[in-house]
């Protein structure tokens, strides 16, 4: 587990922090039901490319879609989850 003081950027163990940041996209990729894209970058245009990089296809404008939306970024420790439904 990597844990950090959000006043110094430092970790247990004295490691400055890296700048990754936790990008998250919810309501993407729908299909019946929403899907979720998720990537740990530096940069959200990284994060865009990582996604668009493990896409098996794009039949959908999956590419066009995960440009245009805004993620959500993750900077300090939290929680979140999708529940699913039929």
């Amino acid at each position: 587990m990597n844990c950090r003081n959000t006043r110094t950027g430092r970790g247990l163990e004295g490691e400055v922090d890296n700048g990754l940041k936790l990008y998250v996209w919810e309501g993407i990729f729908t299909d019946y039901t929403d899907g979720l894209a998720v990537a740990l970058a530096n940069s959200v245009e990284e994060a865009r490319e990582l996604v668009i990089k493990r896409l098996p296809y794009d039949d959908g404008g999956y590419i066009e879609e995960i440009r245009n939306k805004q993620p959500q970024i993750a900077t300090e420790p939290g929680a979140f989850y999708v529940l699913g439904g039929g």
